[in-house]
């Protein structure tokens, strides 16, 4: 009877013992994101700045702009500046921000005949 008790005691303490260590193991792993997170922000930066310098490229052209929503955004590119585009939409503008934005795509007037 005692043998029952003193396994069943050992099961319990190993199964706690098991979901410590797993805790403590994603408890590092956030605790390394953390700290590491200095280094991601200046990653981030750097992709956001080289998308402004290829936005710029387009000013004062017809685009669509996509982002993460469904919805593009189709007029000219008026002024690109830290983190925003302006898009003048069908005579009002609109603002979109640079971290939502997948790709720019212009478009080419097409020649009459």
């Amino acid at each position: 009877m005692y043998w029952y008790m003193f396994c069943s005691l050992f099961f319990l303490w190993a199964i706690v013992f098991i979901m410590f260590v797993r805790q403590n193991r994603i408890r590092r792993k956030v605790l390394n994101i953390l700290l590491n997170k200095k280094h991601h922000k200046t990653a981030f930066e750097r992709e956001i700045s080289q998308m402004e310098e290829l936005a710029k490229r387009f000013l004062g052209k017809k685009v669509i702009v996509h982002t993460v929503t469904d919805s593009p955004f189709t007029g000219i590119l008026e002024e690109v500046t830290s983190n925003a585009l302006l898009v003048n939409c069908a005579e009002r503008n609109q603002l979109v921000n640079l971290e939502y934005v997948i790709s720019i795509q212009v478009i080419e007037n097409k020649k009459k005949k």
